[in-house]
C-alpha cells in the first residue's frame, strides 16, 4: 500500500473521530444553572421593645389555642401569612382566605405601621396592619377594613370586614388553627447560634432580606 493512500485514510480516521459526540477537544461542560431561592433567607425580626434580630430560615407557627390534645394541639408551620376574612355581601355572611407568601413580602408592619395620607381619615385614626409587597403594592387591614394599594398608590379594593384572624387550614374537628409567632435560626450577641422564637403579640414588624 503506497504512502499516499495509508496517509489519506489515516486522516480520514481522525476526521471521523472528530465528528463523534463529545471528541472535540474544545467543548467545555455548561455551568448548572443555580436554583433560585423562594423564600429570602433572613429577615430583620423586630420586636415591641425595639430590638432588631436577624433571623434565618424565617416559619411561621399556627397552633389551637386552648383544649388537651395528646401528645400536643395541632399545628401547622408555613412560609406565608394565612388570614381568613370574614364579612357580609348582601346580607351573606362569608368567609374569604388571604393566603400571603414571605417570598411575595417586603415587609410587615403588625404594630405602630404608618397610614399614607389619603387614607388616614378611611381609617379613622386606626393603626392597621400594613403589608408591602415586593411589586411595591401594599395591603391595610384593620378589625373591619381591608384596603389594597397598587404601586403608584391607588386604592384597587376595599372591603368592610367583621374581623380577620390569622388561621392555618383547620383541623379535620374543624378546630381553628392560629398564628402564635415566628421562628427560624439566629445568632446572639456573643455569636452563639440557635433556635429564635417571637409571639405574635410580641411582635413589630418583619422585613425580608
Amino acid at each position: 500500500m503506497s504512502y499516499l493512500k495509508l496517509l489519506s485514510i489515516f486522516i480520514g480516521v481522525i476526521f471521523v473521530a472528530l465528528l463523534l459526540p463529545g471528541a472535540s477537544p474544545a467543548a467545555t461542560p455548561e455551568a448548572a444553572p443555580q436554583a433560585t431561592p423562594t423564600i429570602p433567607p433572613t429577615a430583620t425580626v423586630v420586636d415591641t421593645k425595639g430590638k432588631s434580630y436577624n433571623v434565618a430560615d424565617l416559619k411561621a407557627k399556627y397552633t389551637v389555642q386552648g383544649g388537651n390534645w395528646f401528645p400536643g394541639p395541632p399545628k401547622r408551620i408555613t412560609e406565608s401569612l394565612d388570614i381568613v376574612l370574614e364579612l357580609e355581601e348582601d346580607r351573606v355572611a362569608i368567609t374569604e382566605e388571604l393566603k400571603i407568601p414571605f417570598a411575595s413580602m417586603r415587609r410587615v408592619v403588625f404594630k405602630e405601621a404608618s397610614v399614607p395620607e389619603k387614607f388616614k381619615e378611611v381609617f379613622n385614626k386606626k393603626k392597621p396592619i400594613r403589608i408591602e409587597m415586593r411589586d411595591d403594592s401594599v395591603v391595610l387591614l384593620s378589625d373591619d377594613l381591608l384596603v389594597k394599594i397598587d404601586a403608584k398608590g391607588n386604592q384597587t379594593r376595599a372591603v368592610n370586614i367583621r374581623k380577620y384572624l390569622f388561621v392555618a387550614d383547620p383541623t379535620s374537628g374543624g378546630a381553628e388553627i392560629l398564628l402564635n409567632g415566628f421562628s427560624g435560626r439566629a445568632k446572639t450577641a456573643s455569636g452563639k447560634e440557635g433556635d429564635f422564637w417571637v409571639p405574635l403579640s410580641e411582635t413589630q414588624s418583619i422585613e425580608f432580606k
